[in-house]
């Protein structure tokens, strides 16, 4: 969920969202999100379902989610709401936030990322600040840890291991991508893999 949100955002979501207990499922957003899922648990019910489908099934997921996160109130509603404010950046954060999102893995220097955006180092750094409100640095970091938590909750632990995933991701050091993803998640990298 905080992996969606911080997609939906264009930035690292930090804790755990907590939904309110109450959802009005009767009109507006509530009542389209609970039809979604009328559907999904219908098709769930065929033996021949395209949610079964690996692509077509985690896409569903995170529509579910996304879906969920729009119709509730939660902490980040405010910043949620407001994401238009993303949207009216200038360009050059966009271009940087999309290389970013592109490749990951790639050794991105502040350099590298002024130049994809068309602007000056101290440019992107004032745009970043003020519309993502961290450093290019941190947000390519924040996107790594949540990339890299994406394949390992989703990995298989006989087919991969953390620091191929860590590796994938620009973290070199695996010490301190342990000691950085356990900050964000609250877990060990090896928790998330074997669970």
């Amino acid at each position: 969920m905080e992996n969606t949100l911080a997609a939906m955002l264009d930035r690292p979501v930090t804790s755990p969202v907590r939904l309110e207990p109450r959802l009005d499922m009767s009109s507006g957003l509530g009542s389209s999100w609970l039809r979604l899922v009328q559907l999904i648990m219908a098709d769930i019910a065929q033996q021949a379902s395209l949610i079964q489908h690996p692509l077509i099934g985690r896409r569903l997921q995170e529509s579910l989610v996304t879906g969920l996160l729009l119709a509730t109130d939660h902490q980040y509603r405010t910043q949620l709401d407001s994401r238009r404010q993303f949207t009216a950046a200038p360009r050059a954060v966009r271009r940087a936030v999309e290389a970013m999102r592109e490749e990951p893995g790639r050794s991105f220097t502040v350099a590298d990322l002024a130049e994809v955006a068309g602007v000056s180092r101290r440019s992107l750094q004032q745009g970043f600040q003020r519309y993502v409100g961290m450093s290019p640095m941190t947000y390519l970091r924040e996107v790594r840890l949540g990339r890299a938590q994406d394949e390992l909750r989703y990995g298989d632990p006989a087919d991969v291991t953390v620091a191929e995933i860590a590796h994938r991701y620009g973290f070199l050091h695996l010490g301190r991508f342990a000691a950085m993803y356990r900050q964000r998640f609250g877990e060990s990298p090896s928790q998330t893999l074997r669970y």
